[in-house]
């Protein structure tokens, strides 16, 4: 596939990966190379010196990072960004993760008939 041809998007992005990398570029800009899980490329994220500071102590481990994101429309791979947050990112289990999505719902599912309710969706009632 060639990367170079692809159609590119720009917009506000989170990413999740190892910051393995932390320095300055030809421009004198500050730039951190992160990581996601299973990709076999680098996402170069760009910042102020004051954030580049803050966030080396999180060099190695896994964090995340939003900002203005330009990626390639075919795969979805970021491939930079501006940083604008730096937040912690808390590694927690799948059973954790359905008991928020569950507590954010609050009482909207009582009383639903998740049979009922699956068929009317489809249309088979």
């Amino acid at each position: 596939m060639d990367h170079d041809t692809e159609e590119i998007q720009t917009g506000t992005r989170t990413i999740y990966g190892r910051l393995v990398q932390i320095g300055l570029n030809d421009r004198a800009e500050a730039v951190a190379a992160v990581q996601s899980q299973g990709a076999d490329f680098l996402t170069l994220v760009y910042m102020s010196r004051s954030d580049a500071v803050q966030l080396a102590t999180n060099l190695f481990t896994v964090v995340r990072l939003t900002g203005l994101a330009t990626w390639r429309l075919g795969d979805h791979a970021v491939r930079s960004m501006q940083l604008d947050k730096i937040e912690p990112f808390e590694d927690g289990s799948i059973t954790e993760a359905f008991d928020h999505v569950r507590g954010a719902a609050g009482d909207a599912w009582d009383g639903v008939d998740p049979e009922a309710y699956t068929k009317r969706l489809r249309r088979e009632e």
